[in-house]
């Protein structure tokens, strides 16, 4: 796909000019020549820089491109934009620079450092892209619903906006969060989760704003006071009940808070990353949340797609699963039946009922392939149970040594795995090889 630019200037010549050289070097090149129209047009075009002229009357003081180069960064602040007039003064480069362009070229120009000056920023712009990306491996899938979200998260991520996710259970809301944190500036300061669901209102209210022990004694600092400068994550933040709404409101507006019976003030410094219910618009609407508390919350609001609106990810996230369970010396596939069949399938728990389905069925099949039989026999039963994957594990390995009477080759053939690797399960579970499924 070749890259985009779009030239700005009211000189037909000019337009023209450049239109030739950039189209010579593999750009795609649309120009305009009035500017009354530039915002609609740069959105529609979706160019990937934009070559801008300073004057487009008589008046030679640059202050018209300085103002229209203000208001492409207001709606596109991720464009690159060059400056170009034929007035070029040091005082002017400055001015805009500091408005936001990426380079200033008098006229005429040196065409081979204009094309240099417009590629160097494609470059940086497709590094920063592809850092950016790296930073987000963890969110699996390469749906449109997917990108867009990657999307939001990386403009998102460099501002100390209020952020909520709101969505279904299991979409993964934690694990954006996370990532927020990670590709934040405060990457490396605390993450503190925060909201307990369950914990008496007295309790949470202690666990969040710390209290005083005793007289001369320490405060005993709560969660607002460990997220330091970090990002605190308030999970179910809809299910805070009137009163800690109210609190936390206070806390986010007037950016502290005391600990309980303590008179000391402390600054709240962290940023604020929410997770809530896909239903929490109507709760509020219902009168159930306050209002000013989710816009405060809510300043960027990102809505997690459930599954069901990804069906195409099914496939990518079945495999990822699949592959961190894997070592080297237990190693099983799904074939391609069966994840078309995976992406037929209701999931109302979202990616994490489908990561169980497929840890149950890894875990519980002796075939180094997964087919739509063995999903189908765990997601039959909802693919739900108590059991973590250790346990899951502990419990095949006794049912082998049962069903093999203790003999541990036929044991590790069994479950596709090496004697010593056998070995090694059983010392660490604490199994003998006398151990059966009754035992």
């Amino acid at each position: 796909m070749k890259p985009k630019i779009l030239i700005i200037d009211d000189d037909r010549t000019i337009c023209q000019s450049l239109k030739l050289l950039f189209s010579m070097k593999g750009f795609e090149v649309q120009y305009i020549m009035n500017p009354l129209n530039m915002v609609e047009f740069t959105e529609n075009f979706g160019p990937d820089a934009v070559i801008l002229d300073m004057n487009f009357t008589l008046e030679a003081s640059g202050d018209e491109g300085l103002a229209l180069l203000k208001k492409l960064r207001a709606s596109f602040p991720e464009l690159p934009v060059v400056l170009i007039t034929a007035w070029g003064t040091l005082e002017l480069a400055v001015a805009g620079m500091k408005a936001g362009a990426v380079d200033f070229m008098t006229k005429p120009w040196n065409n081979d450092d204009l094309v240099s000056a417009v590629q160097t920023q494609l470059q940086l712009k497709q590094a920063q892209r592809q850092a950016g990306e790296s930073r987000l491996a963890g969110i699996i899938g390469s749906s449109a619903a997917v990108r867009s979200l990657k999307s939001t998260l990386l403009q998102v991520a460099e501002t100390d906006a209020a952020v909520l996710l709101s969505g279904e259970r299991g979409t993964g809301k934690e694990l954006l969060a996370e990532t927020l944190h990670d590709l934040s500036p405060r990457k490396g300061r605390p993450f503190v989760k925060a909201g307990l669901p369950g914990l008496p209102e007295d309790q949470l209210e202690r666990e969040v704003f710390g209290y005083r022990r005793a007289a001369f004694s320490p405060d005993s600092g709560g969660l607002l006071a460990k997220s330091g400068e970090g990002t605190l994550f308030w999970d179910e933040v809809d299910q805070l009940s009137p009163v800690m709404q109210g609190k936390l409101l206070r806390v986010l507006q007037e950016r502290t808070f005391t600990p309980l019976g303590s008179d000391a003030v402390s600054r709240f410094r962290a940023r604020l990353i929410s997770a809530a219910s896909a239903e929490i618009k109507k709760k509020t609407a219902g009168g159930g949340f306050r209002e000013d508390l989710l816009y405060k919350i809510g300043i960027v609001h990102i809505e997690v797609p459930p599954l069901s609106e990804r069906r195409e990810d099914i496939p990518e996230l079945a495999r990822y699963f699949m592959e961190k369970l894997n070592t080297d010396d237990r190693r099983k596939k799904i074939d391609s039946a069966a994840l078309e069949w995976l992406s037929t399938q209701e999931f109302p728990g979202n990616i994490a009922q489908l990561q169980h389905l497929v840890e149950r069925s890894w875990m519980l099949s002796e075939k180094p392939t997964l087919t739509i039989r063995e999903l189908k026999k765990n997601h039959a039963t909802g693919g739900e149970t108590d059991m973590t994957l250790e346990e899951m594990e502990k419990e095949m390995i006794r049912k082998a040594i049962a069903a093999k009477k203790g003999n541990m080759s036929e044991v590790a053939k069994k479950l596709g795995i090496t004697r010593s690797s056998l070995y090694r399960r059983m010392s660490k579970f604490g199994i003998s090889n006398s151990d059966t499924d009754e035992s």
